[in-house]
């Protein structure tokens, strides 16, 4: 409940500590990679946003530690993914379908939109 909390205020690093917190008591919790995932995927797109209306254009540091974010929260959905292949428990397709776009993982990311796809029409 923490995390959720944290999350809808938008404080992304105290809501991945808590839903940390929670991954390392139980590591199969599917609903907790996901929301993990979400949380470094929402700070990374707020970091670029900050930077960009701070200084305009992105540095190669700036853009480091964005893509670095968003390999967080690759790393949580495709952990999600795993637990939950059927996406019966969270539907994880369409956030990692982004985040393989923003990374320029092309054949992950067609694989992805596939079972996207699926979902919506089973």
């Amino acid at each position: 409940l923490v995390g959720e909390t944290e999350m809808r205020a938008k404080k992304w690093d105290e809501a991945i500590r808590a839903y940390q917190h929670a991954a390392d008591i139980d590591s199969t919790y599917t609903e907790v990679h996901y929301n993990i995932g979400i949380c470094y995927s929402y700070k990374a797109v707020a970091l670029k946003d900050s930077l960009q209306k701070s200084h305009k254009k992105l540095t190669a540091d700036d853009s480091k530690r964005i893509i670095a974010l968003f390999n967080s929260a690759k790393e949580h959905l495709e952990k999600a993914s795993r637990l939950d292949p059927k996406q019966e428990d969270v539907e994880w397709a369409e956030p990692l379908y982004q985040i393989y776009n923003v990374l320029n993982e092309q054949e992950k990311a067609e694989s992805t939109k596939r079972k996207i796809k699926k979902t919506t029409t089973d």
